[in-house]
């Protein structure tokens, strides 16, 4: 496990030094030239977007939740969610999870139901991005990725096996011992919402990229832009030792991109905008779920 976390640190390592270069790079001036009032309201809309996909991964969490309990809590588990989402980044996703289990004590909710929920989502990320990935891989032109083609292959079949290993964890260490009422109504529910929220965190870098291309252009690169994003999601999620992904998704995204012939100082700007949107969302939720968890319990 250890040998997991120093492969991830270096991963993370060179991809700070790999954007860290870029940036050394950039010609400011030219990106200046860009810069309208209207990008204000391009960020409000990217960040109501993102939002509202953080939102729907609180919405099935809790759901997750009651179902195993075959109970109705307070909406105090999605502000619990909400509130732990910027945990990730102090040091990686570990704290995401284990910040929900302060729900013991605020709401009796057993230690067990938070563990098999976290692994239930888990599961569920996985496969959304994985059936995602292959989906939008189908829709895709081939020449547009050839470079990377290879490569985006092995790693899709590689996120497979893992999956299937996920599965086979999940039910070594809990088996099928809860009982879900309309299961095949309900899992089909959650998986779309894991699905949207991968394609709402796509359309954001769409749309920051629009600001400085056509809108024709972005539509015509719309499917490879959530592609790659989805890989590059799935990437950062299951690489040990990186923080939300930061470094990782960003190089992910950024080498496909850059094959495009599309201009290096707008897509690393765009990607780099793009993370700053979903920092500042997820603080904006933060702040929420604060400030409605100490409502309730006053």
């Amino acid at each position: 496990m250890d040998l997991f976390k120093w492969v991830g640190r270096v991963l993370v390592a060179l991809s700070f030094i790999f954007i860290f270069f870029l940036l050394w790079q950039v010609d400011w001036s030219e990106i200046a030239k860009h810069a309208k009032l209207s990008w204000i309201f391009t960020f409000a809309i990217a960040t109501a977007i993102y939002i509202y996909a953080i939102y729907l991964l609180s919405y099935n969490w809790n759901a997750i939740v009651q179902k195993i309990s075959d109970k109705t809590f307070s909406k105090d588990v999605m502000y619990v969610y909400l509130e732990t989402v910027v945990y990730k980044y102090i040091p990686g996703n570990i704290f995401h999870f284990a910040g929900r289990h302060k729900l013991e004590k605020s709401l009796s909710i057993s230690r067990k139901t938070i563990i098999y929920a976290n692994s239930m989502e888990i599961l569920f990320q996985l496969f959304s991005a994985v059936l995602l990935s292959l989906f939008m891989y189908i829709f895709i032109d081939e020449k547009l990725l050839t470079s990377y083609k290879e490569y985006l292959q092995i790693f899709i079949y590689l996120s497979i096996a893992l999956f299937f290993f996920a599965v086979l964890s999940f039910y070594k260490k809990h088996g099928l011992k809860v009982e879900i009422k309309n299961k095949a109504l309900f899992l089909a529910k959650i998986l779309i919402n894991y699905i949207l929220f991968l394609v709402l965190s796509g359309a954001v870098l769409a749309l920051i990229l629009n600001l400085f291309y056509d809108a024709s252009k972005i539509y015509e690169l719309f499917f490879i832009v959530i592609f790659i994003n989805t890989v590059a999601w799935l990437a950062g999620y299951i690489t040990p030792g990186s923080p939300g992904g930061i470094g990782v998704r960003e190089t992910i995204i950024l080498m496909p991109l850059l094959s495009l012939n599309l201009d290096k100082d707008v897509v690393l700007l765009s990607v780099i905008l793009q993370r700053v949107v979903m920092i500042f969302s997820e603080l904006l939720l933060y702040l929420f779920a604060k400030i409605q968890l100490n409502r309730s319990h006053k």
